[in-house]
């Protein structure tokens, strides 16, 4: 009977290791997730925001939407989302520059938004993300960075 009870135990230790295991790599995996789109979504608001190249539209636009409002993560990963804003607005520019003087008149200014929401949902800016995502993780002073920035807010 002891025989029987110890080998329960060593199962049900293994079985809840497991299953502690199991959703600690799932917390992983969405914690991931969930950086990588809050970086997609910073990206594409910081590089529409300056592809209008219109100061007085983009502060209408951040007092009329807070929905990429999340200053800690801006803070925190200011570098990362300025290299991934800065393609955007290389994409951005590179479409007005080949559109000009090929279209007609009024379809000759900048298409931020067409360009800005191509981009979200491409390739590359998954690649950019992933990319940082995984300096963000093997940056040994991650921790300092975000009790610095904690003090701030």
């Amino acid at each position: 009977m002891e025989i029987i009870l110890k080998k329960m135990k060593q199962i049900i230790i293994s079985f809840l290791l497991l299953i502690i295991s199991v959703s600690s790599f799932g917390q992983t995996n969405k914690t991931k997730q969930e950086w990588i789109s809050q970086y997609k979504e910073s990206v594409i608001f910081a590089g529409f925001s300056t592809g209008l190249y219109s100061q007085e539209l983009s502060s209408k636009l951040i007092l009329a939407d807070k929905s990429f409002y999340n200053p800690f993560f801006k803070t925190l990963h200011k570098k990362a989302i300025n290299r991934g804003a800065d393609y955007l607005l290389n994409l951005i520019n590179k479409d007005y520059v080949d559109r000009k003087g090929r279209v007609t008149e009024p379809a000759d200014g900048r298409r931020a938004l067409l360009i800005c929401l191509q981009f979200y949902t491409s390739k590359k800016l998954n690649e950019i993300a992933e990319q940082e995502y995984i300096k963000w993780i093997q940056n040994p002073n991650k921790k300092k960075l975000m009790e610095e920035v904690n003090k701030i807010y």
